[in-house]
């Protein structure tokens, strides 16, 4: 480690470390906001765009294990960088799949396909995510303790260990799924967009 490398070791050591329950606190009260605008969302059939933003708001909640362990991480290794959000291996296989074909149901010319079809599938997705993710998250787990071992050191355990404990999205994917059960066409896309996923 050069100088500069631990200068920035040290400010994150001190500033990122102990600011990471403060984060990780913000990442559960927009949980929180989700949580409660995704049931609004449920209750009015996701018929209000503000609405159905709000319940998005979900999306924090991938942050509430992710953002401590980056800043432990930040400590030991001040020149890790993460990659964009992806799913975790299992659920990536399994669950992800699942919603791209709700979006390309919705789509469909038949009306039983449309309405049911894509109902059918959001709740089959419910399932499976929760299955899925609660896979993902042990495997983060256990890469995040691999990471920590290797102190910080290897950058793609690292990447892979924090991409899996962002499964505490699941809230989000399950709340998603529920609602797409409700009103599958508040998450419609252009058909070619449908097509590309």
């Amino acid at each position: 480690m050069n100088i500069p490398d631990i200068r920035q070791s040290a400010k994150n050591l001190f500033i990122s470390v102990p600011l990471s329950p403060v984060t990780s606190a913000l990442c559960v009260v927009g949980t929180a906001i989700g949580l409660v605008a995704s049931a609004a969302s449920i209750i009015t059939g996701g018929a209000f765009g503000a609405i159905n933003r709000f319940a998005d708001r979900l999306t924090a909640s991938r942050g509430i294990l992710a953002a401590p362990y980056q800043a432990v991480i930040s400590v030991l290794n001040t020149k890790q960088e993460y990659s964009s959000y992806k799913a975790g291996v299992v659920t990536s296989k399994t669950a992800g799949r699942m919603t791209q074909l709700a979006q390309r149901l919705i789509h469909s010319e038949k009306p039983v396909v449309r309405e049911l079809g894509s109902r059918a599938i959001h709740l089959l997705a419910a399932v499976t995510y929760t299955v899925s993710k609660v896979c993902d998250l042990a495997i983060g787990v256990f890469a995040g303790a691999a990471s920590l071992l290797l102190l910080g050191q290897a950058d793609r355990v690292n990447d892979f260990a924090n991409r899996h404990l962002m499964s505490t999205g699941v809230v989000y994917d399950v709340s998603r799924s529920l609602r797409g059960i409700v009103n599958p066409h508040q998450f419609q896309v252009p058909s070619r967009l449908a097509d590309i996923h």
